[in-house]
C-alpha cells in the first residue's frame, strides 16, 4: 500500500534532483530568475500534461506559470531535443529507483524461490 508521505518522498526525489539533473545533462546551461529551471520544466510536462485539455504548448506555457516558470509556448516548444531526452531519461531511472524501493511487498514472495 502506497501512502502519502511515500508518494511525498517520490515526488521529492525525482523533482528535488531535477535542476541538478539538468545542469548534469545539459538541458539548462544557465539559470536566469523566473526563466526555464530543471524542475519547473519536469513539473511543467509531467503535471500539466495532467490537466484537462493540457496537451497543448499554450496551456503548458501557462500551467508554467503556476510553478514559477514564465515561457512562451514557442520558447517551450523550441526546448524539445536530445539534451531534454536525456534530462527525462535520467529523471525516470530517479523514479524508477523510488519505483523499486517503495515496493518491499513482493521480497518475501520472491524469497520462495531458488531461481527464476
Amino acid at each position: 500500500m502506497t501512502t502519502v508521505s511515500q508518494i511525498e518522498d517520490a515526488f521529492q526525489a525525482i523533482f528535488g534532483n531535477a535542476d541538478q539533473v539538468a545542469d548534469e545533462t545539459g538541458f539548462v546551461q544557465r539559470r536566469h530568475p523566473g526563466k526555464v529551471t530543471g524542475t519547473g520544466f519536469a513539473v511543467t510536462q509531467t503535471l500539466g500534461l495532467l490537466v484537462p485539455g493540457g496537451g497543448a504548448m499554450s496551456d503548458l506555457a501557462y500551467f508554467a506559470t503556476h510553478v514559477g516558470t514564465h515561457v512562451s509556448p514557442q520558447a517551450l516548444d523550441q526546448r524539445f531535443g536530445e539534451a531534454t531526452a536525456t534530462f527525462f531519461m535520467e529523471l525516470l531511472n530517479i523514479a524508477f529507483t523510488q519505483l523499486v524501493a517503495a515496493d518491499p511487498v513482493a521480497l518475501p514472495l520472491l524469497q520462495r524461490f531458488s531461481e527464476v
